[in-house]
C-alpha cells in the first residue's frame, strides 16, 4: 500500500527540452524571452519606450542596479515587471525575485499571472520541463505539493497564495537544476511580507531576496497624502532595499507613474533627493503640438460628438484627417501603436486624454506634473469621476440641515449650483446647470447657444438680467426637494453674485423686490492675498450690525440690502478639501448620480483652477488662478454654496449646537440681539 501511494505521488522522469536553441537564445535577452514564450501578453506592437524599460529591467537582473523608470499610465509596465520576474526565475538569474505592488491584491494578481504562465504556456512548458512539468502534475491542487516526488526524491515544491517555490529536481547527470528551490515572493508595499523574508530551501540553502521589482508602488490615495508619500518613500529606501540582509546589496527596478507633484514616485525620480536611484522619465508625447489653438477647435468638435446620443467620434475623425498636418505639427508620440479602435493616430489618442484632464495627462502620461499641483489639496477629473454617487438628482440626504444655492452672473448666461448639507458639512450637489437651459449637456460660456436675451424682447442689461434671475430663482426656490424617505425640503438660501460691476445694482434691486427676498442674499467674493488684510480679523471688534464667522462677513449696504462678503482663496481651498474626501466621510462633497459624460461640464469646471502658495505679513495663503481656456463658474457656485451653509450653521469640526453656542456668545460679547442673516 505504501509503495502504491508513493508511486502515485511520483511524477517520474522529466521530459527532455524540446527546443534547446530557442531556450538558449532567450537566456540573456528579456525582450526576446517575452516575445518568444508569451507574445499574447503584449497586445500592441511594442515601441521604443518598451525596449528602454526592458533594458532597465534586464540590466538590474543581470548586472545589479537601482532603477526608477517612469512610464505613461497603461504602457504595460506591470506585464513587463511580471515577465522580468518570470524570466529571472526561469534561468536562475535571481534565486529569490520579489514582486511588490501598491497593494497586497495587486501583488497577488502578479503572482497569479506567473502561475498561469508556468503552467499553461505551451512553448514554455516544452522548453522548461524542470519547472513546468512538476507544476502541471499538481493539476492545480496545492495540497499535492507536500507529497510530490521526482524519481523518489521530494520536489519540495510550494504553490501557495503568496509564494512560489520551484521544484527541486535533478538533471540526467544527477545534479540539481539551477532553479531548484528558487522562490518568487510578493507583497504589498505596506504589508508585512517585505519583512522576515529569509527562506531555507530543502537543500539547506539560506535565501533572501536578491532582486526586487516594485510595480507602480503607489495608489491615487497615497499620492495625494503627504504623510503616505513620506511613509512609502521610507519603506522603499529602508525595508525594501534591506531585504537582502546585512552587508548584501539588492537589485531593484521600479517601473512607475507619477500621479502628483511631490508624490512618492516624483521624489524617487529626483536624483538630488534620492541619489541611490537612477531616475528616468518617459512621456506619451515626446513633444507637444505647436498649434494648441487649432486643437481647441478640434476639442469642441470632439466633445460635441461624445455628448451626442449615441456618442460618435466620426465628426472629430473627419475634422482631424482634414486638418491633420496643422494639428500634428511639432508633435511626436513615444508609442505609435497606442490608440483606441476609433482613433486615427497615437497623437490624436494622446490629445483626447489631454482634453479630458490636462493635469492628469501631464502627471500620469507625461510624468511631468504641473508645478502648481503642489497645492495643499489637489482634485483631479479622475478623482471626481471615480467617487461613488449614491443619490439621484434633486434627492436630499437623510438628516439634511439645509439647502443652499448660488448663482454666478454674466451678461450671456447664468450658472447655478444647488447643494444639500448635513450639520457636519457633508454635502451633496443635487442640481447644477446653465440658465437658460441648453440643448447639450456640455456648454461653455463661449459656446452657449441660448442666451438671456432670448428670454425677453427688451435688450437692456437690467431687464435681461432681471428676467433671467426671476426665472432661475423660481426654478430653484419654487421647487420642492424630497429626501430618500420622501420628506419635503425647500431651499433655505439663494445667493447671487454681485461682484460684476455692471450687474451690482440690478442684483441688489432684484434681491429687494423678489417674492423670494426672504431667502435671497447678494454676495461678493474677494481674493484675499497674503499681502492684504484679512477679511475677518479676529483682533477687530465686530459692529453690532455685522454677522461674522470664519472667512465671511455680512453687513448692511447703503442700497438697503445686506451683502455677504467672503474670502475666495480660503473658501476655494476649503471646497477642494471637501471634494477630496471619500464619499460617506464626514464633511465630504458628493455629486448626484450620472455618467461621466453627463457630469463632464461640472467636473471640468470644478478642476478649472489651481493654487500658488504665497507668503506675506506672517501668513501663508494659497492664491487661486484659472487655467487658460477653462470655465470655472460652477466651481465658484459650489464655493458660494459652502459659504451659505456656513452662514446657516454647518461646520466640519463642530455640531450645529456648538455653532449656535459660539454665535450666541459672540452676540453677548457685543451686547446685541442675535442678528437675522436675511
Amino acid at each position: 500500500s505504501a509503495k502504491v501511494s508513493a508511486a502515485g505521488r511520483d511524477i517520474g522522469s522529466l521530459p527532455d527540452i524540446v527546443n534547446p536553441d530557442r531556450r538558449a537564445s532567450c537566456e540573456f535577452d528579456l525582450f526576446q524571452f517575452g516575445m518568444t514564450y508569451n507574445p499574447e501578453a503584449f497586445g500592441l506592437e511594442s515601441g521604443q519606450i518598451h525596449r528602454d524599460c526592458v533594458a532597465r529591467l534586464q540590466e538590474s537582473v543581470l548586472q545589479g542596479a537601482l532603477y526608477a523608470f517612469a512610464m505613461p499610465r497603461g504602457s504595460g509596465k506591470t506585464t513587463w515587471c511580471r515577465t522580468a520576474a518570470f524570466w529571472a526565475a526561469s534561468y536562475g538569474h535571481w534565486r529569490y525575485p520579489f514582486l511588490i505592488g501598491s497593494t497586497e491584491q495587486k501583488a497577488l494578481d502578479s503572482l497569479d499571472a506567473i502561475k498561469i504562465w508556468m503552467r499553461f504556456l505551451p512553448d514554455y512548458a516544452a522548453d522548461f520541463p524542470e519547472i513546468s512539468y512538476p507544476i502541471q502534475k499538481l493539476e492545480g491542487i496545492a495540497h499535492r505539493c507536500n507529497g510530490q516526488t521526482c524519481g523518489g526524491h521530494p520536489t519540495s515544491i510550494q504553490w501557495s497564495k503568496n509564494r512560489i517555490v520551484l521544484p527541486t529536481v535533478k538533471d540526467a547527470e544527477g545534479n540539481f537544476h539551477k532553479t531548484s528551490g528558487t522562490i518568487i515572493g510578493v507583497s504589498g508595499l505596506t504589508g508585512e511580507g517585505i519583512r522576515g523574508s529569509l527562506f531555507t530551501t530543502s537543500t539547506g540553502e539560506q535565501l533572501r531576496p536578491d532582486g526586487v521589482l516594485l510595480d507602480d508602488p503607489q495608489t491615487d490615495g497615497s499620492a495625494a497624502s503627504p504623510s503616505q508619500n513620506e511613509t512609502r518613500t521610507k519603506l522603499v529606501n529602508g525595508a525594501v532595499l534591506g531585504m537582502a540582509g546585512p552587508g548584501k546589496k539588492i537589485s531593484a527596478v521600479m517601473p512607475c507613474t507619477v500621479i502628483a507633484n511631490e508624490d512618492m514616485v516624483d521624489r524617487i525620480l529626483d536624483r538630488n533627493k534620492n541619489p541611490l536611484w537612477r531616475g528616468e522619465r518617459t512621456k506619451m508625447l515626446n513633444s507637444f503640438p505647436t498649434n494648441m489653438d487649432a486643437w481647441e477647435k478640434y476639442f469642441e468638435v470632439y466633445r460635441n460628438g461624445m455628448l451626442a446620443e449615441p456618442p460618435t467620434q466620426e465628426p472629430a475623425n473627419e475634422y482631424y484627417i482634414e486638418n491633420r498636418e496643422t494639428l500634428d505639427a511639432g508633435a511626436s508620440s513615444s508609442w505609435e501603436s497606442r490608440k483606441d479602435g476609433d482613433d486615427v493616430s497615437a497623437i490624436q489618442h494622446a490629445m483626447h486624454l489631454y482634453c479630458r484632464d490636462p493635469d492628469t495627462f501631464m502627471a500620469e502620461y507625461q510624468n511631468d506634473p504641473p508645478s502648481d499641483s503642489g497645492q495643499s489639496t489637489r482634485v483631479t477629473v479622475k478623482m471626481l469621476e471615480s467617487k461613488p454617487k449614491p443619490l439621484d438628482r434633486y434627492v436630499v440626504p437623510e438628516g439634511c440641515k439645509c439647502i443652499t444655492s448660488f448663482i454666478d452672473v454674466s451678461e450671456k448666461v447664468l450658472w447655478f449650483t444647488t447643494v444639500a448639507y448635513k450639520a457636519d458639512f457633508t454635502s451633496y450637489i443635487i442640481d447644477y446647470g446653465v440658465w437658460p437651459e441648453q440643448a447639450t449637456k456640455y456648454t461653455t460660456l463661449t459656446t452657449a447657444r441660448k442666451t438671456l436675451k432670448s428670454l425677453t424682447r427688451t435688450s437692456g442689461l437690467e431687464a435681461v438680467l432681471t428676467k433671467g434671475l426671476d426665472s432661475l430663482v423660481d426654478h430653484i426656490a419654487g421647487r420642492e426637494y424630497h429626501s430618500e424617505t420622501n420628506v419635503p425640503h425647500k431651499v433655505n438660501m439663494v445667493m447671487i453674485d454681485s461682484g460684476w460691476g455692471a450687474s451690482t445694482e440690478t442684483v441688489y434691486s432684484f434681491c429687494r423686490r423678489s417674492k423670494y427676498s426672504h431667502i435671497l442674499m447678494p454676495t461678493k467674493g474677494e481674493g484675499i492675498t497674503a499681502g492684504r488684510n484679512m477679511l475677518v480679523d479676529p483682533s477687530v471688534k465686530r459692529k453690532p450690525s455685522e454677522s461674522i464667522a470664519g472667512q465671511w462677513r455680512i453687513a448692511a449696504t447703503a442700497k438697503g440690502v445686506r451683502l455677504l462678503r467672503y474670502d475666495t482663496n480660503y473658501n476655494k481651498s476649503f471646497a477642494l478639501s471637501r471634494l477630496a474626501e471619500e464619499t460617506g466621510a464626514g464633511g465630504s462633497a458628493t455629486i448626484y448620480k450620472g455618467s461621466d459624460s453627463e457630469h463632464r461640464m461640472l467636473i471640468e469646471q470644478l478642476t478649472a483652477e489651481y493654487s500658488v502658495r504665497t507668503e506675506g505679513r506672517g501668513r501663508t495663503v494659497d492664491e487661486f488662478r484659472n487655467r487658460p481656456g477653462r470655465d470655472n463658474h460652477l466651481f465658484d457656485c459650489l464655493v458660494g454654496c459652502n459659504v451659505g451653509a456656513s452662514v446657516i450653521g454647518c461646520s466640519v469640526s463642530r455640531t450645529l449646537e456648538v455653532a449656535k453656542q459660539v454665535r450666541a456668545s459672540q452676540s453677548k460679547a457685543v451686547k446685541a440681539k442675535p442678528i437675522s442673516y436675511f
